[in-house]
């Protein structure tokens, strides 16, 4: 995209409705089987008139797998320049031509693909606009009606926001481990989803980053990126502090101008931790039994799920455990297609 491109984006930002797409972000050879269902379910359920993933590796195309995502379900593929687009941010509102190129040397010392992913989502949509989805966020039902804003995001339960990260109080932290002892003991016992509603309004609520609409040139997105593009690199690489943490930091938790914030049954009815009942072997509810009318996306939380087993899903464990789990019977449509991908 050129100068033009950006300036003209730029200038019609305010008078433009988010766009009707759906933007993934991978990064890597290989898309793993969680992603590929995020996006087939995207496709089939979002109402979106576009999804599109974007990419960074020129291989990802010779994945069998992302060819029958094109091939059968319309899915968009765009290659992704990392120091071109985060160097492009600077034709964008105000974010300064070295703050920009602060932006591109910091991708480069990002390892983790889901930092580096922080980055890219944000920049892609200053200058496309549309709907993020992280690759283990599942579509529930049509997303169209959020459309008709400026931005959104949604607000997750957890046990420490920045108040408490930020305290020195004794009391605050005691409370806290209390909090994530007792949502711990409730993830891992199947009684502890029947619970977990009588004791949800003891979390606290904090922004996540795993769904994140705007239109193009979204001034949050241009606070975002030139807070990223001032933090220290030593800060700045840790765990989150690109990702949800950020985005903490520049809403405060709170609505702001034309940037609403959902409540956790939007996009994360199960918080971090309580989301391994997604995946726990039990005779699943049904899907509109289990997530309510106000659930548009069911965050799978792949974090939680590689570090308690040890690997993301992968087609053995969907084919075992299919029409076993509430994750499998949320994806179920898709799975004869992704197991036909993966053959």
């Amino acid at each position: 995209m050129n100068s033009t491109d950006w300036c003209v984006l730029s200038q019609s930002a305010a008078t433009v409705a988010i766009p009707s797409v759906a933007r993934l972000v991978w990064i890597g050879e290989r898309l793993w089987p969680i992603a590929w269902l995020a996006a087939a379910a995207a496709r089939d359920r979002g109402g979106f008139d576009r999804v599109v993933l974007h990419y960074t590796d020129a291989q990802l195309p010779d994945d069998r797998s992302v060819q029958a995502l094109v091939r059968d379900f319309d899915v968009e593929l765009v290659h992704e320049d990392a120091a071109e687009l985060l160097g492009g941010v600077a034709m964008a509102a105000a974010i300064s031509a070295s703050r920009a190129a602060r932006l591109a040397a910091l991708y480069t010392q990002l390892t983790p693909a889901a930092s580096r992913s922080n980055l890219i989502r944000l920049a892609v949509l200053l200058r496309d606009g549309g709907v993020y989805l992280d690759t283990d966020a599942i579509v529930l039902r049509d997303m169209t009606p959020l459309l008709a804003q400026r931005g959104f995001a949604g607000l997750e339960r957890v046990c420490l926001p920045a108040a408490v990260r930020d305290s020195r109080s004794p009391l605050r932290w005691a409370r806290a481990g209390a909090l994530i002892g007792l949502r711990d003991a409730l993830s891992r016992r199947s009684l502890g989803l029947r619970l977990w509603p009588t004791v949800e309004g003891a979390f606290d609520l904090a922004v996540n980053n795993a769904v994140v609409g705007a239109e193009a040139g979204h001034p949050l997105l241009v606070d975002a990126l030139t807070r990223a593009a001032d933090m220290a690199p030593s800060r700045a690489i840790r765990m989150y502090q690109l990702g949800p943490k950020l985005l903490e930091a520049v809403t405060k938790n709170r609505s702001i101008g034309a940037f609403k914030l959902y409540p956790p049954a939007a996009f994360y009815p199960l918080p971090p931790e309580m989301s391994w009942h997604l995946f726990r072997s039990a005779p699943p509810p049904p899907l509109e039994v289990a997530f309510g009318a106000d659930t548009w996306v069911v965050h799978l939380y792949d974090s939680v799920l590689r570090r308690r087993r040890g690997q993301s899903l992968d087609v053995p464990w969907l084919r075992e455990h299919r029409g076993r789990t509430l994750v499998t019977t949320l994806v179920e449509p898709w799975l004869d297609a992704l197991f036909a991908a993966q053959a």
